[in-house]
């Protein structure tokens, strides 16, 4: 016979479950105008009732624009108990390896800011490893990390995203393949979706865009939550931990925290630069430099998180 302890711990795993498959079962999918910078913000996404539950439910979150109906946001949470438990597993092995890769690395330290995987900007005369990854000897283990949970998240994720950004997403891997052939083996520690990711553990107040990044990008959140501001779209969007964030970077973003005593919150992005999308070889970079002088520069600040 189960003792009142097991009993309860049953019933508990069972509530998680249920709450889980009601996120993923019931999505809510939101239709934005655009309104330009606001001076308030409402939230959206927040939990609220589900048949059958009950206490309110934080579902899936798709936020499309109301005239072009594209995608320009998604949160999504583990889809299963046992996703979630290895993903809570994966995370604590990942902060470590953050740690121990900050201990080394002294540039932003007070921001926990690394960029890892490939890097390219117009005029480079060669694609390389950044900078962080190759100066660092804990990085490739922390990048190696993050393709890992990547994978885990993604390949059960890839159901739910927008079918346009799944579109975007399946010939990314012929871009990368292009890529893995262009640079041999230092690729080979990168996923299909992506070929650069930024850690960081703390928040961007300051509002900014990517415009030379392959839309969709992705944001995994960790430990304490934090808010997405689009200030295009007038609204705020919550993460909690393990929450992962599909969308699209080109719009104005930042982010700040629901409670300034909140601590722990760390994360990383994951993106694809355009130039290896289209794959640009480098000196096709070196003349879009020279014809970009006699265009209006685009803003992009390096290296921002999200």
């Amino acid at each position: 016979m189960p003792t009142n302890k097991q009993k309860a711990h049953n019933k508990r795993l069972k509530d998680q479950r249920a709450r889980i498959n009601a996120a993923k079962e019931y999505p809510d999918t939101l239709y934005l105008e655009k309104v330009g910078e606001q001076e308030e913000y409402h939230l959206v996404g927040q939990p609220h009732a589900v048949e059958g539950m009950a206490e309110p439910v934080k579902v899936n979150l798709t936020l499309l624009d109301a005239e072009t109906e594209e995608p320009i946001f998604q949160r999504i949470s583990p889809t299963s108990l046992d996703k979630q438990l290895a993903a809570n597993k994966s995370a604590k092995e990942g902060l470590e390896l953050y740690e121990r890769a900050q201990t080394h690395h002294r540039e932003d330290q007070s921001r926990g800011h690394m960029h890892l995987g490939f890097w390219s900007e117009m005029g480079n005369p060669k694609y390389n490893m950044s900078r962080h990854t190759t100066h660092n000897q804990h990085a490739l283990p922390l990048l190696n990390w993050a393709r890992k949970h990547s994978d885990l998240y993604l390949s059960t994720l890839y159901p739910l995203i927008h079918e346009d950004w799944q579109a975007h997403l399946d010939t990314r891997k012929d871009s990368m393949a292009w890529l893995r052939d262009f640079m041999q083996d230092q690729v080979a520690v990168l996923p299909d979706w992506w070929s650069t990711c930024t850690f960081f553990n703390t928040t961007t107040p300051g509002v900014h865009q990517d415009q030379k990044d392959q839309i969709p990008s992705f944001l995994f959140n960790f430990g304490a939550p934090t808010i997405v501001r689009l200030r295009d779209y007038g609204v705020d969007i919550q993460l909690d931990h393990l929450d992962v964030v599909i969308f699209n970077t080109s719009n104005f973003h930042s982010t700040y925290s629901p409670d300034q005593d909140l601590q722990g919150r760390w994360a990383f992005s994951a993106f694809m630069r355009k130039v290896f999308y289209e794959k640009q070889p480098p000196h096709n970079l070196s003349q879009a430099r020279i014809d970009s002088e006699v265009e209006e520069p685009t803003w992009r600040i390096r290296g921002a998180n999200v």
